[in-house]
């Protein structure tokens, strides 16, 4: 019931906004503003400029807004302590174009002074307990101070996570920082896949090296990109994989049930043809299974739902949904009665043809096609779950453990704000986890600050490059390696060393590249360093290095290497930094990181390990009922076989050939299917692994065994009885 939830979730609502706001996703009115530099480099976030050039040039935009997203950590709230508190900085328009519900408090947010927020209601409730959150402060541990001048609802299925908002001045932001998420609002009379034409032709005719509004997409569609804010452990396009899963597996326990109850229909033939001998009507024949039916329906129901009261604070965080318990009962309540409803309309054919063919098939007791198939196809969606599974397993073993090109085990880094760099390093090395410190211009993993992203002409063609200021110190430190050229990353003026990607680049342009220049201020190319990559899903991007830039002193970044446990390290960082500076440092471990990425996936693969899990529990249930069915239906050809000479083997091989034929008829069915989902999953990825024809074959065998295992105690039972006792019982 979780994962079809998590459909009717996808499909109700947006990813911004509540239920009052479907009718303008639907209309495609709202979108979003992604930006991008001429060439291969975009953006999905803006500068501050987007939302007044979106609203001054193109007169199809009725408004726009923008949005910051914020964190505040170390604070203190009504005298208890917070980690962190997310929130958004919002221009006046955010709240024309979405839903913000007021319960109180000054919600004109261009009138707050600095300083002031507005918290969610949730927050209040949480930390103010019915009283009045209005006029209350929250204190950080910097010193600062924050007072609370409203209260609104908490937004419901939303990727942004938040608990406050504070007013957002685009006129006192910095100049060039890609931070803001900007989304328009189209006039009613605007066609948005028109609009989106224009500005792709447009913005792609300028001739410039400015950084320019590049795409735009519905609103209807963010909810697919991945634009969450705050902690997200689900992606949702993996919540609507998983809500895949869950009802497929919800059609295959529906036909196990269904089989079942044919069997029992069979099984009672004898009663049912005596029942019509002495008058019996088919009306009250069809009602007796019908109850019997539902009952054990309702029975199960019941018992899912206890599971689903067990599992709920689980389910609400992983899959970060602002649902109440009722709320979710209800709409499990709904489910069930539509899953009753299917079950009925499923039995009604085969309850109707049993009941009239009661008496024929008491006499001739003919062989049932109903059982194999449909225990064949529990068979064919669990080897394809298995293979699914097994699979994406691997592939995020194969992310975890491979190589990336850059060292990112037992490194971090800091951003130091409070501190010079030389008093910062002092004391970090006074850490006796610390190893090895070093003063860096720019993070090269993870990611961080000191980024400097340029436009590069070639004829009338702009392509876009981060430039990573580094030295060879750095470069040893993280572990690049010189492909051709010098053998060092010590660089003179005006000269640069590229990677691979970038070089692929360029190479179309004029080769050799070594000691050529190019329109980065003529400078000169002294060699090529080997690729490596930031993220799991994403290809290596063009580089450009130069020299690093020296700081003696005030702000600016630290690397580092450590030991031992990465949370007793950030800790014992953390807090020394902010004794002496009195401002928490921000600082980030590259595993960490790296993990962060793939945190979604490795959650949807437990997930389905456990859907994996409860598939093949149901097609064993499924083969091993048939197989009791099967020797209490053959008990006499098993005896008369035993009479004529065969042995154990000979019988065992009878059954185990039949098994063996549903295996592979499900092999040949499920494998190509698996096949096809699975090379599309893993081209997402720039690292894969090959799916090689021993994965196919361990699932095979490893199923045989289970099945086997399932079957052999009936059928070894069967084979071993009298056979005058059942000839005589027959």
């Amino acid at each position: 019931m979780f994962g079809v939830y998590f459909g009717k979730y996808l499909q109700d609502v947006g990813v911004l906004t509540t239920e009052q706001y479907v009718d303008i996703i639907e209309k495609s009115r709202t979108a979003r503003v992604k930006m991008g530099l001429l060439g291969d480099m975009h953006f999905e976030q803006t500068d501050k400029y987007a939302k007044s050039y979106m609203e001054q040039t193109y007169p199809e935009v009725e408004t726009a807004c923008s949005m910051e997203y914020k964190l505040m950590k170390d604070l203190t709230c009504n005298n208890i302590s917070i980690d962190e508190m997310h929130g958004l900085a919002i221009t006046p328009e955010t709240q024309v174009m979405f839903d913000f519900q007021w319960i109180g408090g000054n919600p004109n947010t261009e009138s707050w002074k600095e300083g002031q927020i507005a918290v969610t209601d949730k927050f209040a409730e949480q930390y103010f307990k019915g009283t009045s959150a209005i006029g209350k402060r929250l204190t950080l541990k910097i010193g600062k101070e924050c007072e609370i001048v409203g209260v609104f609802k908490a937004w419901k299925h939303s990727n942004y996570i938040f608990e406050y908002i504070q007013h957002l001045n685009l006129e006192n932001e910095q100049d060039g920082i890609m931070a803001y998420d900007t989304y328009v609002m189209l006039r009613s009379d605007a066609d948005a896949k028109i609009f989106n034409e224009k500005i792709e032709s447009i913005e792609s005719a300028k001739a410039t090296n400015e950084i320019n509004v590049d795409h735009i997409y519905p609103l209807k569609d963010v909810r697919w990109t991945d634009v969450s804010k705050g902690e997200r452990n689900v992606e949702i396009a993996h919540i609507r994989l998983f809500s895949w899963a869950s009802l497929v597996l919800t059609l295959c326990a529906l036909l196990n049930y269904l089989t079942l109850f044919v069997s029992r229909i069979r099984n009672q033939s004898r009663n049912m043809a005596l029942y019509k001998v002495f008058g019996a009507s088919n009306g009250k024949l069809f009602i007796q299974f019908m109850t019997e039916y539902l009952l054990l329906m309702l029975f199960t129901s019941m018992v899912g739902m206890l599971f689903i009261e067990l599992s709920f604070n689980l389910f609400v965080g992983l899959s970060a949904l602002a649902i109440e318990r009722m709320e979710l009962y209800g709409e499990c309540m709904k489910l069930m009665i539509w899953n009753l409803i299917l079950a009925v309309l499923l039995a009604i054919l085969p309850i109707q043809y049993f009941k009239s063919k009661a008496l024929n098939a008491h006499i001739t007791k003919g062989r049932s096609y109903f059982r194999p198939i449909s225990v064949g196809i529990q068979l064919t969606i669990s080897l394809c779950f298995i293979f699914c599974s097994l699979t994406m397993y691997r592939q995020i073993q194969h992310l975890l453990e491979c190589d990336l090109g850059i060292q990112r085990h037992k490194i971090a880094m800091t951003t130091i704000e409070s501190l010079p760099l030389t008093r910062a390093i002092q004391l970090m090395e006074q850490l006796p986890m610390i190893k090895k410190v070093m003063p860096i211009h720019t993070p090269l993993y993870p990611f961080g600050t000191g980024v400097l992203i340029i436009s590069i002409k070639h004829g009338n063609e702009y392509n876009a490059f981060p430039v990573l200021h580094i030295n060879d110190s750095v470069a040893r430190f993280y572990g690049l390696k010189m492909k051709e050229g010098v053998s060092s990353f010590n660089l003179g003026k005006n000269e640069v060393i590229i990677n691979e990607a970038m070089a692929n680049k360029l190479s179309h342009i004029e080769t050799p590249l070594i000691g050529k220049e190019f329109g980065y201020g003529s400078h000169k190319i002294m060699g090529i360093a080997y690729d490596y990559y930031h993220m799991p899903a994403s290809s290596v991007s063009p580089m450009i290095f130069c020299t690093d830039i020296k700081y003696d002193k005030g702000p600016g970044n630290i690397a580092f290497t450590y030991t031992g446990d990465w949370k007793a390290c950030e800790t014992a960082v953390t807090n020394m930094i902010t004794d002496e500076g009195g401002i928490s440092p921000y600082i980030l471990d590259g595993e960490e990181e790296y993990k962060k990425y793939l945190r979604s996936e490795m959650n949807i693969q437990k997930l389905l390990g456990y859907i994996t899990f409860i598939s093949i529990l149901i097609a064993l249930f499924g083969v091993y009922t048939l197989t009791v069915q099967s020797c209490e239906h053959r008990r006499k050809e098993i005896a008369i076989r035993k009479i004529s000479g065969a042995k154990l083997s000979t019988i065992l091989k009878m059954f185990f050939k039949e098994y063996l034929l549903l295996i592979i008829t499900g092999s040949v069915i499920a494998f190509p299917i698996g096949y096809m989902l699975m090379k599309k999953w893993l081209e997402q990825y720039a690292l894969q692994i090959r799916i090689t024809p021993w994965m196919f074959i361990e699932i095979i065998i490893g199923i045989t065994l289970l099945v086997v295992c399932c079957i052999y105690w009936q059928v070894w039972k069967a084979a071993n009885e009298n056979p005058a006792d059942v000839v005589k019982s027959e």
